[in-house]
Parts: C-alpha cells; structure tokens; sequence
C-alpha cells in the first residue's frame, strides 16, 4: 500500500553550534541555518558538548542519536534557543515531526523572530505537507533577509512542487543569482521543463552538470534532477558513482532502485542503511516496506519490531502491519491494523492530505471483502468527503488522481473513474498502479482482452508483480482461456507459495473442469493457509459433492466455524451436501 520514501529536496539543513563567521549560506548535503550567535547564557561547557556530540551523530548520519543528545542539552539548559533550534533540527532527521515543530516554536518563544527559528520551522512544516505554512513563513524570512539563498531554494522548491512554475522560478533565479550552484540550476532546469521551455530546461541542466562533478552534493542532485524527469538509469548512476556512501545515500538509492522496478535491489540496499542505522524510525519504516514489497514478510517484521521498541504507536507502523495482513488475507488484523493508523495519525502526516485518504480506501476494501456493508459505506463516506475538498497538483497530482479513480470506481461511477485514472496515466504512463488500475476499471465495462495487454504490460516489467499475476489469471477465466489462467495461477503460486488465493484460484479452476482431485489438493493446501476463510471451506464441499464424495463434504463442513458459517457461498452448500444426505428439513432450513 504506501510506500516510505526518501523523494529529492533541494533544501535541508546542516545545523553548527558555533557562528557561521564566512556570514554565507551553508551548502553542504544538508543545509541549515547559519548560527548568528554562539550557545546563550543558559548554556555551559556540558551543555556546549551535548550539542557538539548532536553534530558529530549528525554528520554521521546517526540521527536517533542525535536526537538524543539534543534532548539532553535543552533539558539541561531550556533557556537556551539555540538548543531548541538543534533539537528541531534533529527531530525532523529524525522523523519526529511534531516535536521538531514544538522545539522551534519553544526556541521562537525565548527569541522570537530569530531567522535561524523560522527557517528550520519552514523546513519542517514543508516535509510535513504543509506547504502554505512552509511557503508564508519563509516569504517572511526572504522579506526580511532576501540573501538568505537556500530558503530562496526551499520556496521555489516548494512552489515547483505544487505546480505554480513560475513562483518557482521567480524564488529560483534569486537563489541563482545570490550564489550560482548546481542545485537551483537543476530546479530552474526541471521548471522549465515543465513549462516546456526546453531551451532553458536544456542550458541549466548543462550548467549543473559542469559544476564539479565529483562533488557528491552535486551528484546527489543530478541524481534528484534525473528521478524527477524519469531517467532512473542516469539517477542510479550518479548516485552509484559516490564513493562509500553513508546509509542516507544507500536509502536514496534504493528508493531510486524502487522507482526503476528494481524491488530486490531496492530491499538490498534498504536493508544494509537501517542495520547500518539500527534506531533511525524512517530507516527501520523504509526497509520493512521495501520488504513487504518483495513478498519477505518475516524479514519486514524484524525491522517493524524495531521501531516498535523505538515509537509504538507510530501510524506508518500499524499501517504496515496492516498492509502485511492484508496481504496474508487475515483480514481481521488488517482492519485493526488500519484503524490503529487512523487513531495515530497525525493532523498532517508525512505522507501527506491523502495518506489518510489511502487508510480509508484500504479499510473499505476489507469491509466490502469481508461482507461489512455499513463499514463499507462508512469509509467510503470517509474517503469521498476527504478527496472532496482537494485539488492537489504538482508532484502529488498523480496520486490524488489515482485515489479519486478509486473511490469513484467504489462508488460506481466508472466514467469519471477512468477519466481519472487516464489523466493519471498522461502524468506517468509506467506507474504499475495506475496500470493496474486502468485494467481493474476495463474488466468491470467487459473490456477484457484490453484489461489483459495492461495486465501483461506490468509483468513485462515486474514479472513476480502480485496483483498483475492475479489479475490475469481470472481475466484469463473470464475470456475462456483457462490454460493460460492456469498457467498465472501457478506462476502467482510458485512466487507467493505462503499466500492462499493462488490455491483457492485453482481449485476453483479444476472443479470446473472436473479434475476434482488435484482440486481437493489445491483447497486443502489453501485451507492451511487460511483456516478461517469460507471460500476455501465452500469450494472443498463443492468439489467432493461435484465428485459424489460426501464422506469428504462433511469432512469440509466440520471446519465450517461459527465464525464463517453464515457465509453465503458456505450456506449453499451445505444446504446441497443436507439435500443430497437425506437431511431435507435442515436442508430447507438452512436455504431459507
């Protein structure tokens, strides 16, 4: 379901507990706001190395544990802002983005217009979505200090981002012209790319690239510039081309690797930075769900045990652990997962307004698999009225369109479902999700044989891909061609031998072709599975009744356990296997 992602910024922070004596903006991997002044008068010589020891963890890379001393240094001296700007600092690196807000609205309290304050507060309400907050405060800043070039940055970041082009370059070409980098030309290059003023997009993307190419700023981002054009060949390059990247690097990389299709290597790559990194939240969030992505759910655990140690009640981890579920159809536990998520979730979650919007759309689709009408109607409600009030453009215009094709498609709505979905897909003709979903909506209008080139289209690029492998398998029924339906339920089996619905697919499939042993074999492997679903009970019934076997349909209806029991498909037959044992007063009772 979600993905956990490190996406390209511009714009981030280094944070120095001396004065910046040069008065120039920092441009280092992660830039911050330059110190105006050394610690206050609340401050000593132990409080001094708390925060060193912050900056040390920092260029580390070790963000939890500077997190850790920062805390440390403002309760020793809380009277200190500049503290409280350190601890918001690496609270954001840290993934803790409510306390990084708290930490500089306290560092504001103490010394109230410090730029330094209001810049990392920007900064941290522009990865937490709140892009007008992010955007007002830092115009104030430039309003005040208009040479400050890296909140120039982060202001024309953020405008490229929400799709007002030429904000973006107005706030860019100031940056430029304060201090020409590689990373305002590779913005101004992307900006006018979307302006299709590819002249302009042409010289600044030519400009960056001469800038001291072995610079590893600089090829972090090109590396940025060439994910956000789609060139994940060129991305993974410049990134590969640094030499012994620190586990921020390795993250960047294998989010790039995930981009290009390459789950494995991603997983890889996730996995060396967050044993690297072993308290970092994001590190721990990002490798579980990479893992969840290559179908390795007990070494998804592992890192989700860990940031359970670090953040119980995290939203992103119950909204794993429901994904998990989900996945291995324990339904009950995905439900439970996903409203744990919801509880937990934060006014402005990382992933942004629609990250919430994706929680209900995941908890209707349990509801309506599991038979709960009134919870299927509700989260759709839900959903309907979050996507309601937003127009989202820029980078999250894919995905808000997406969402809104989906909630359409559950409220029956198709034509403005697949008008969605199509607008989506002229935005990102390769996205597996939007792929998948265009091939859902033409099932449901009988376009069959068009459902299936999309199906095959994803598995040309992602050929163990989950959904698409099912997807074709019953698209493959639906069009008579159960030799090649066979053929993807085996494949889906052979890839995911732990999940149930490639044995109860082809059970179904041999009980219509009367091959009634090899579909008892099919149904009894999915019932161990999945104890607990009804379809694999009813379908094992029906195989032994179809073969005259009602030793072995009675034998599948002692499994049938209260708890499924009313299941309509389970309720038919055992009304058939009553009848045809003789039984027809309960046989009678139970079909009424």
């Amino acid at each position: 379901m979600f993905v956990i992602t490190c996406a390209w910024s511009c714009h981030a922070q280094t944070y120095s507990v001396q004065p910046d004596s040069s008065g120039k903006p920092q441009t280092k991997e992660q830039q911050g706001p330059s110190q105006a002044q050394p610690l206050g008068w609340g401050s000593n010589i132990q409080n001094a190395r708390l925060a060193r020891a912050a900056e040390l963890a920092l260029r580390n890379g070790d963000h939890a544990l500077a997190l850790d001393y920062a805390q440390r240094a403002t309760q020793a001296a809380p009277n200190d802002p500049q503290l409280w700007f350190l601890l918001g600092y690496t609270a954001r690196l840290d993934a803790k983005y409510q306390l990084s807000v708290d930490a500089y609205n306290r560092g504001l309290r103490l010394n109230p217009g410090a730029i330094e304050g209001l810049s990392g507060l920007a900064q941290t309400y522009s990865v937490m979505g709140r892009t007008n907050d992010a955007q007002r405060i830092l115009t104030e800043v430039l309003a005040s200090n208009p040479r400050r070039k890296e909140d120039a940055l982060l202001l024309g970041d953020l405008y490229m981002k929400s799709g007002d082009y030429s904000s973006a370059i107005t706030w860019l070409n100031r940056a430029e012209q304060i201090q020409p980098g590689a990373r305002s030309e590779l913005l101004l290059a992307l900006s006018y790319q979307h302006m299709k003023q590819l002249d302009q997009a042409s010289h600044y993307l030519e400009l960056a690239k001469k800038r001291d190419p072995s610079n590893p700023d600089v090829q972090r981002s090109l590396a940025g510039y060439y994910r956000e054009t789609g060139n994940y060949g060129e991305a993974i390059a410049a990134l590969k081309s640094m030499r012994n990247p620190k586990p921020d690097v390795l993250a960047e990389l294998a989010y790039t690797y995930q981009l290009d299709g390459k789950e494995d290597e991603a997983a890889k790559l996730y996995t060396e930075a967050a044993s690297a990194l072993p308290r970092d939240l994001g590190l721990q969030l990002s490798a579980a769900q990479s893992e969840v992505g290559v179908g390795a759910m007990e070494r998804a655990n592992e890192f989700l045990q860990r940031v359970s140690v670090l953040e119980p009640n995290d939203y992103r981890l119950h909204a794993i652990r429901g994904e998990i579920a989900q996945i291995q159809e324990r339904e009950a536990d995905a439900i439970r997962e996903y409203a744990d998520a919801l509880r937990h979730l934060p006014p402005n979650p990382t992933g942004g307004p629609l990250y919430r919007v994706q929680l209900h759309l995941d908890l209707l689709e349990l509801y309506q698999k599991t038979g709960d009408t009134e919870g299927f109607h509700r989260e759709l409600s839900e959903a309907q009225s979050e996507i309601g009030g937003m127009n989202l453009q820029g980078a999250s215009r894919e995905q808000f369109l997406r969402l809104r094709a989906q909630i359409e498609m559950h409220a029956g709505d198709l034509d403005a479902a697949l008008k969605d979905v199509k607008d989506a897909l002229a935005i990102n003709m390769q996205d597996p999700n939007n792929l998948q979903l265009n091939g859902d909506l033409l099932m449901k209008i009988g376009h069959t044989e068009d459902a299936i080139a999309i199906y095959k289209h994803i598995l040309s690029a992602d050929p163990l891909n989950r959904l698409a492998l099912t997807s074709l398998g019953y698209a493959s029924r639906a069009a008579g061609r159960d030799q090649d339906a066979e053929k993807y339920f085996l494949r889906l089996q052979h890839a995911y031998p732990s999940l149930y619905v490639s044995y109860l697919a082809l059970g179904d499939l041999y009980t219509a072709r009367h091959s009634f042993a090899r579909a008892e074999t099919a149904y009894e492997k999915g019932y161990t599975l999945a104890p607990h679903n009804p379809l694999l009970v009813a379908g094992g019934m029906n195989a032994a009744i179809e073969s005259h076997n009602l030793s072995l349909a009675e034998t599948w209806l002692t499994r049938a356990t209260p708890a499924i029991e009313s299941d309509p498909q389970l309720l038919r037959e055992k009304e058939r296997y009553l009848r045809l044992h003789g039984d027809f007063r309960q046989s009678a009772d139970v079909g009424e």
